[in-house]
């Protein structure tokens, strides 16, 4: 059954990450389930997959070719993110259970887990073969920078909502 362009299959993989798709440690070094995807499902340009991050992770500063929607399902993380071009952190975004952010292609993120339980969200993009156009650059990560987020979270101020970085 087509008409939306959604094939039958992605209709029985549910939100929670189940799928046939096997678990994997990512590029970012972060859990990861393809729950959509052409090799599951047949799905074409596009992408889903569970990501899990544990308590005091972090993903490695990275882009991808494509946009990226993050819907988090479970627990508070914070966003860092460098547009196309610039040479620094511009903003961090704070999420929490039901929160959506959208990453733009070829920006630079990373994933803070800034609270005391697992972070797990949904990841859709325009990559037809899930976390394929990961691009990783440990360089830009800045330990300082994360140790205040979290410091600043943990002492209640740093609240939801997006922040200069």
């Amino acid at each position: 059954m087509k008409g939306n362009g959604i094939t039958a299959p992605q209709w029985r993989l549910g939100l929670a990450g189940q799928a046939d798709g096997d678990e994997f440690l990512g590029a970012q070094q972060q859990r990861l389930r393809p729950i959509a995807d052409q090799e599951l499902c047949g799905a074409r340009d596009q992408s889903a997959g569970r990501v899990r991050m544990p308590v005091g992770g972090q993903s490695v500063p990275h882009h991808h070719d494509e946009d990226r929607t993050v819907v988090v399902l479970t627990g508070t993380a914070a966003t860092l993110l460098m547009p196309v071009g610039a040479d620094r952190w511009q903003s961090a975004a704070v999420t929490g259970p039901g929160d959506v952010i959208y990453v733009p292609a070829g920006w630079v993120h990373q994933a803070v887990n800034l609270g005391g339980t697992e972070v797990s969200a949904i990841e859709v993009s325009a990559d037809p073969v899930f976390n394929r156009s990961v691009h990783a650059l440990p360089d830009l990560a800045e330990q300082g920078l994360i140790v205040r987020l979290r410091e600043a979270f943990a002492d209640g101020r740093l609240l939801p909502g997006t922040h200069a970085a």
